[in-house]
């Protein structure tokens, strides 16, 4: 359900500013509208949350299981910034070092000072780097001293040669330091890591303790911003936003309480309402999903979260299809939900619920592990329903039976939503083009069933001579009432403009792809047991008995475990599908919502 919501204006006395937004943090009930400043303060605590953020990314990376409580955060994030911008630095010296041990080494052990030496005695000195090829000139030299001849790059040491270089050869800088300097540097460098690592790791007790903090930050952060940002006129400090229309008196008695001026009135037509939908009982599950998707619908559109919880687990159930996958996930469902903290049971609970509806599933269409012979066994066999099984049995086309569920559970899911929108649009005339679509639907249904699937009739009721009736009466009713806006005559010729047909029809041939669409819930679910099988009958083929039981066994593993990452995936592609585009199209949802987020406090 989505919460009624009430549009609220604020007055403090600008004297009070700070201990009237105190309050008004503590009370948590009111969506703050256009409440955003800037300030040195403000500007601090955002390079704080930076620091903080840079902090826990290092801490994550560490492993410390004893946590412990830390005294003072502030101190804590700026001794872990300085030990990163160290341990940057550090890493950067170490780099270069290994950089430069490198690319001396091939010279050997000598002093540079020895060097600068000779340059200050008036003596010529260069090092250079020569292609073997042309160093056969160099070696007749008197003033050439070969220093290595091992590669294909021979180093020489020219002494008072003050001939240019050959285009092949190439000049190498004196060095500043020796090779056994530079490995000194170069040890100490790493000496200084291994002690900022073993900080780092000795912090890394106080992570909960950061994690904690940054909760409590954003909410100085969230304060401080509202403060700065809060419209003021003199003495007076002024700001506007949304309150749950429940918890409105709640809201006046502590403006009463606090002395605010305040004044309530219901959101206009044309303003952006934050929406709080309030999910109960067993409806909580769908939260985790719409969560994951990061939707909401907008707050004078549905919320559909029982439809789509019902329709979600029926799809989950016949797009996984096996009841042995169906186990695994409920085991470790349970699993789950006896470790997880109480804040993420609730997806423990969904994963149960559409881990039993796997089980229910494939227990009566008689697929375990896509294995025929599993399915055999008593009592598993008895509680099969032959006319929906994944197994061929005799004299039954289970294949057409669940083609047509398919189509069943398509059709009833969007008549609810067009019988939905029908009484929300009442009393209003256009309320009568839903039952229009209504109308055209079941006739698309029923030539669905001719086309797709060859069935013409049920119990003596022949489906043909219904399609055109109610596909004509349907398109009827949508052509009348599509545009009526509160003059009949008028609105009706509308609906006759050619345009409007068109496009009238075009949604049409729409609507039955929509019907066709649910079909992807039999090809998906085949799909699975048809995986699943082959992967059976190549590890068969292997065989079980000696050593070859082993390849056998990583047959089945690997291609188990990848038809149960196939089925995980179609479940986003499908099953979610069904459920934001075909149902949700026809309720006209644009999912264009933004959350309701009270000006409360949010740090334990």
């Amino acid at each position: 359900m989505i919460v009624a919501m009430k549009k609220v204006y604020l007055i403090l006395l600008d004297a009070y500013r700070e201990e009237s937004l105190k309050a008004l943090k503590d009370l948590g009930v009111v969506h703050l509208e256009d409440c955003s400043g800037s300030s040195p303060e403000l500007d601090a605590l955002k390079e704080r949350r930076e620091r903080l953020l840079q902090a826990r990314i290092v801490l994550n990376d560490i492993d410390a299981k004893e946590q412990q409580p830390a005294e003072e955060p502030v101190n804590l994030i700026n001794e872990i910034n300085d030990l990163i911008g160290r341990k940057k630095d550090t890493e950067e010296r170490i780099l270069h070092l290994e950089k430069e041990q490198d690319s001396f080494s091939g010279w050997g052990e000598f002093d540079p000072a020895d060097i600068r030496f000779l340059h200050d005695a008036d003596i010529d000195f260069r090092l250079a780097i020569i292609p073997k090829k042309a160093s056969e000139i160099f070696r007749r030299k008197p003033e050439a001293f070969c220093v290595d001849d091992s590669g294909p790059m021979h180093r020489y040491a020219l002494v008072n040669d003050t001939e240019d270089l050959p285009e092949e050869a190439q000049a190498f800088p004196l060095p500043q330091k020796s090779l056994s300097e530079i490995a000194a540097d170069l040890a100490e460098s790493r000496t200084v890591m291994a002690e900022i690592n073993e900080r780092l790791k000795t912090l890394a007790v106080y992570r909960e303790s950061l994690e904690e903090y940054a909760a409590e930050l954003e909410d100085q952060i969230r304060f401080e911003d509202v403060r700065a940002g809060i419209g003021r006129e003199e003495e007076l400090s002024y700001l506007q936003g949304f309150v749950p229309e429940k918890r409105a008196l709640e809201l006046k008695q502590s403006a009463a309480d606090h002395g605010w001026g305040i004044m309530l009135r219901d959101p206009t037509e044309e303003e952006y309402v934050p929406t709080l939908v309030e999910r109960k009982g067993p409806v909580k599950m769908a939260k985790p999903i719409f969560d994951l998707m990061g939707t909401l619908p907008g707050y004078r559109e549905f919320d559909i979260s029982l439809v789509f919880l019902a329709a979600f687990t029926i799809f989950v159930a016949m797009i996984v299809g096996d009841a042995g996958y169906g186990m695994i996930f409920l085991i470790l469902s349970f699993w789950g939900l006896a470790k997880v903290p109480q804040s993420g049971k609730i997806v423990m609970q969904l994963m149960i619920l559409l881990s039993s509806a796997i089980v229910i599933w494939g227990t009566i269409t008689g697929t375990w592990f896509g294995s025929e012979a599993i399915a055999s066994w008593a009592p598993l066999n008895n509680l099969i329903i032959p006319q929906i099984a994944s197994f061929a049995q005799e004299g039954i086309d289970s294949v057409m039976m669940v083609q047509l569920l398919c189509f069943v559970i398509g059709i009833v899911q969007l008549s609810i939503a067009r019988i939905e929108m029908f009484f929300r649009t009442l009393p209003k005339l256009k309320a009568f083009e839903h039952l229009g679509w209504l109308s055209l639907l079941w006739g698309l249904f029923f030539l669905a069933l001719n086309i797709v699937l060859g069935i013409t009739s049920y119990r003596g009721v022949e489906f043909g001579p219904l399609v055109i009736p109610f596909a004509a009466t349907g398109f009827a009713l949508i052509v009348l009432f599509s545009n009526q806006q509160g003059r009949f005559i008028r609105d009706m010729l509308a609906g006759l403009n050619p345009i409007n047909l068109l496009l009238n029809f075009l949604d049409g041939v729409s609507a039955f792809s929509n019907i066709i669409s649910y079909i992807r819930l039999f090809a998906v679910g085949l799909s699975s047991v048809a995986v699943a099988a082959s992967f059976n009958a190549m590890a068969s083929s292997i065989g079980f008995d000696g050593p070859q039981a082993i390849g056998a066994v990583l047959m089945l593993i690997i291609g188990h475990g990848l038809n149960i990452i196939l089925a995980l995936m179609s479940i986003i592609v499908h099953g979610i599908r069904l459920n934001m585009l075909e149902y949700s199209g026809q309720l006209g949802l644009e999912w264009s919502g933004y959350a309701f987020e009270p000006f409360a406090r949010r740090a334990a």
